[in-house]
Formats: structure tokens, C-alpha cells, sequence
């Protein structure tokens, strides 16, 4: 699962994708659009997110021109596939598709329940 938010690259080290993931006892990545803790740090040719000598995340730019995302470990997954797993569900836009179109879903049930509400 994908979760928009952050797994351990979270000031307390258990974000919201560590919550849902431990939750649910399911795999979950956490993907955010800005970080929280951690100092990017290249290794490998790759950025990593580093905290107290630990990588929390990876850096991951998704797009060429555009900002990275912040991609941690939720629950039961390593960071090397869930940035595989986060680089292969992004199509037109920095944001993986599942995280969009959950968004647009929840967009559009907040504008029918404030319809609903303001018809009363």
C-alpha cells in the first residue's frame, strides 16, 4: 500500500504509513512531497535520507524538472522495492497514480458531502 505521508522518515521514526502498515499487517510505503527529518546524502549514485548516521528514505525524483518525493519504509518492505514500486506507479506527475487518483476520489466525495450539507 501506498500511503501519502511519511513510514519512518518521520520526526518520531513511525509515520502515518508505519501506523496504517502495522494497523492493517500489511506492506505499506509512505510518500511524501516534503521531508520531515533527515539530511539527503548521495551514495551510489542514489540520495538517501539520513538521520543519526541510519537511512530513514530515499530521495526519489520521479520526473525529470520537477521535485523529488520522499519515499520511506511504511511497514514490511524494504526501501530498495518500494522505490521500485513507487518509480513503476508514477504516469504524469510526481505523484504515484494510486496516491492521485485516492485524492481525486476524496476531492470529489468532500464536494458532495459540502452539496449535501449546504442543500439542508
Amino acid at each position: 500500500m501506498l500511503a501519502d505521508g511519511q513510514g519512518v522518515a518521520h520526526p518520531y521514526g513511525f509515520g502515518f504509513a508505519s501506523h496504517l502498515g502495522l494497523a492493517l499487517g500489511k506492506p505499506t510505503i509512505g510518500v511524501a512531497k516534503s521531508r520531515l527529518v533527515g539530511e539527503p546524502k548521495a551514495i551510489a549514485g542514489r540520495i538517501f535520507l539520513v538521520r543519526k548516521d541510519q537511512v530513514i528514505g530515499e530521495v526519489v525524483t520521479t520526473r525529470e524538472g520537477v521535485k523529488p518525493v520522499y519515499v520511506s519504509v511504511g511497514h514490511l518492505i524494504s526501501l530498495e522495492t518500494a522505490v521500485k514500486i513507487v518509480k513503476r506507479c508514477v504516469r504524469h506527475s510526481k505523484i504515484p497514480e494510486p496516491i492521485l487518483m485516492a485524492h481525486k476520489i476524496a476531492s470529489e466525495e468532500k464536494s458532495k458531502l459540502q452539496a449535501a450539507t449546504q442543500g439542508r
